[in-house]
């Protein structure tokens, strides 16, 4: 299993609680938006995202897994982590695959 990211990674590294969730909303609805989440990840996002998500493989399917492989990394290394995330840059790097 590829673990990208973990809300209690960033919790644990001193991030506020609601703005790691609000990261993962974010996130979540964005891989929905654009086909990117498998049924189980469709599932998480419908139960709610909470400070216990794991953003992982098994969420994805093919072409979000190939998506987060690549991009999540820098994606993630260049917003302000929960405060500003970037729908325009996401989108930038999706149309690059």
């Amino acid at each position: 299993m590829i673990i990208y990211d973990k809300a209690h990674w960033q919790i644990d590294a001193g991030e506020d609680v609601d703005l790691v969730i609000a990261h993962f909303q974010f996130m979540f609805e964005w891989l929905n938006e654009y086909n990117l989440l498998s049924d189980y990840g469709k599932e998480i996002l419908e139960d709610g995202i909470d400070e216990d998500v794991i953003l992982n493989d098994e969420m994805l399917n093919s072409s979000g897994q190939r998506f987060l492989n690549k991009y999540y990394d820098k994606y993630i290394s260049e917003i302000e982590y929960g405060k500003k995330e970037n729908r325009k840059y996401l989108e930038d790097l999706y149309y690059k695959l």
